[in-house]
């Protein structure tokens, strides 16, 4: 069965308040992006060992290093500079325990047509970089990136076929983005190449207007209905940000959105693993 994780500065960009209210909430999958207000590439040593440090001491599993592998302008020389953030995320993805990264595909042009060889010539390398490093690429779909909606990524995952590009695709970017292709259809078209899913909630299909994960227009139970139905067993994130909100805000909120989840999980007759 799947487990139910967070990203884990949603809960708060104090890692240490993080990691025990996700152990608290009974999470035991966290994502690890920004720490102490630095994405996780960007930590020195000292915070690396401390955020070890307190991922062991709460029993959880880092499912993945967030990095922002390539979500940078499409130019030869940012390229370069991302295979070196690229061998970062692996040495913290060794030392965390994980073999995953995320990447993704150039921060969005108004052109896809213009970017798409780089972004395919981009990935024909990162995925040997990939193999020999034997991580796994976990390719996310964002509003800050090129390759958003349900056709676009298709047609990549098409076109860059090997085992270590798999997909992150998060089904509530897709839904605030205006994705034309409902979201279950579009996890049936995509689904053979998922391995991790992004949940989030908002006030209406294409708006960014975030709400707890069960509370807004995102057909949450639908989807996971039929991720019931196919047995998916990959990983399941929640990430649902209320940057703006105060902090204690913030951690209602999120709460609300792992106890929506679960709901919402419950009716649809899957059966989430966790601790409570």
């Amino acid at each position: 069965m799947p487990h139910l994780g967070l990203v884990a500065d949603t809960i708060s960009e104090d890692f240490a308040r993080a990691a025990a209210l996700a152990s608290d909430w009974g999470i035991s999958r966290i994502e690890l992006y920004h720490l102490w207000h630095k994405n996780v590439c960007d930590l020195d040593d000292g915070e690396v060992e401390r955020a070890l440090a307190l991922v062991r001491a709460h029993g959880l599993t880092v499912t993945n290093i967030a990095s922002l592998v390539f979500r940078c302008a499409p130019t030869d020389e940012a390229a370069q500079r991302e295979v070196a953030v690229f061998e970062r995320a692996v040495t913290l993805a060794r030392r965390f325990g994980t073999d995953r990264v995320r990447c993704y595909a150039y921060l969005k042009q108004p052109n896809l047509a213009a970017v798409w060889p780089r972004i395919l010539r981009t990935y024909e390398t990162l995925v040997d970089l990939a193999e020999r490093h034997g991580v796994t690429l976990l390719f996310e779909n964002s509003s800050y990136a090129n390759v958003q909606t349900a056709v676009e990524l298709r047609r990549f995952l098409d076109a860059v076929v090997h085992p270590r590009l798999k997909l992150l695709w998060d089904a509530g970017n897709a839904f605030a983005l205006g994705d034309p292709t409902p979201t279950v259809e579009a996890w049936h078209m995509l689904k053979d190449r998922i391995a991790h899913l992004h949940l989030k909630d908002s006030t209406a299909h294409g708006t960014n207007h975030w709400v707890p994960v069960g509370a807004g227009a995102f057909p949450l139970e639908g989807l996971l209905r039929a991720l019931a139905a196919d047995g998916y067993r990959g990983g399941i994130s929640l990430e649902p940000y209320f940057g703006e909100a105060s902090d204690p805000v913030r951690e209602r909120k999120v709460q609300e959105s792992v106890e929506g989840c679960r709901r919402a999980a419950a009716k649809a007759g899957l059966d989430l693993a966790g601790r409570k």
